[in-house]
């Protein structure tokens, strides 16, 4: 169990964000007692140079449930301070143990996005950074050990995502007197059409799949690559109309790579470059970090 390799090498490895990769999620719960804190600046070049600041905070309710809670600020590289907010992420993750002695640790991931910023429907300006609606995303979390200082990811999921015409949550009833609430089985009935999981709520939805190396080989150096991809699979033809987003027009590929330095034990630096293709479209993100465990 990565528990068993000592609070200070988890922290080395997985500590201080919601997502210790940008793109695929790792084994990691925040020390009891502790607050994980995190600043995190994106930019990506489009037709200009656009950047993305997040800042929030984690910590844990048991050893094994942590949650975290971030805020992200939108601008133009050239114009920080006229900016808009974006969107509000709160991440639960459940550790549910290692297996195949200590080779296999797994977790589930809750990622809920709520669509405060610019919304994708109506702005077209941040929507590399912004949906403006809610999310939910689910995921398991899978953690292989290859040797003492090498481990592999893997993350596959599913994205709920609210249409413009909906309300995200609404589906879900659990008024236990209500028929209605049994007919629609509490919202998980998919040929309900008021339901959460109605089939026809689901043309906006998308899977996805990642996979990540990180090792601690030259520590305190530690190295990670990854490659993320999505698809939305009741999208049907490709309009013309559709929105220039991950799970509308475009289904990207990513390749991610990077570094984190140990400033000290409780405290790191990270860099990394994203290579992202969509279509005839290719993009590059340049990230760094700054995050603290206190």
């Amino acid at each position: 169990m990565l528990r068993k390799l000592g609070s200070f090498c988890v922290f080395l490895l997985f500590c201080n964000t919601a997502n210790a990769l940008n793109f695929t999620d790792t084994i990691y719960t925040v020390p009891v007692e502790k607050i994980d804190l995190k600043f995190k600046n994106s930019n990506l070049h489009d037709d200009v140079w656009k950047s993305r600041e997040s800042l929030g905070f984690g910590a844990s309710i048991t050893n094994n449930f942590s949650f975290w809670l971030s805020q992200d600020y939108l601008h133009h590289l050239s114009k920080p301070s006229d900016g808009v907010l974006g969107d509000l992420h709160l991440r639960l993750f459940f550790y549910f143990g290692d297996f195949a002695n200590e080779k296999l640790d797994i977790g589930l991931n809750l990622k809920f996005r709520f669509g405060i910023g610019p919304n994708m429907f109506s702005d077209s300006e941040y929507l590399d950074f912004a949906v403006g609606r809610n999310e939910l995303k689910i995921n398991p979390v899978l953690r292989a050990k290859i040797s003492t200082n090498n481990f592999l990811f893997f993350n596959a999921g599913y994205v709920f995502r609210e249409n413009m015409a909906e309300s995200m949550y609404s589906g879900i009833n659990l008024n236990l007197l209500s028929s209605s609430a049994y007919k629609q089985l509490f919202g998980l009935n998919v040929f309900s059409p008021d339901a959460f999981l109605s089939y026809k709520k689901m043309d906006n939805d998308y899977i996805f799949g990642a996979i990540a190396f990180i090792t601690q080989r030259y520590y305190p150096i530690i190295l990670s690559c990854e490659i993320y991809g999505s698809i939305r699979p009741y999208r049907g033809k490709i309009e013309a109309s559709d929105i220039r987003i991950e799970g509308g027009k475009y289904n990207p590929i990513i390749l991610s790579g990077g570094a984190r330095y140990a400033l000290f034990s409780d405290l790191f630096v990270e860099t990394s470059i994203s290579f992202i293709k969509m279509s005839n479209n290719s993009k590059i993100m340049l990230n760094i970090s700054l995050g603290v465990l206190f």
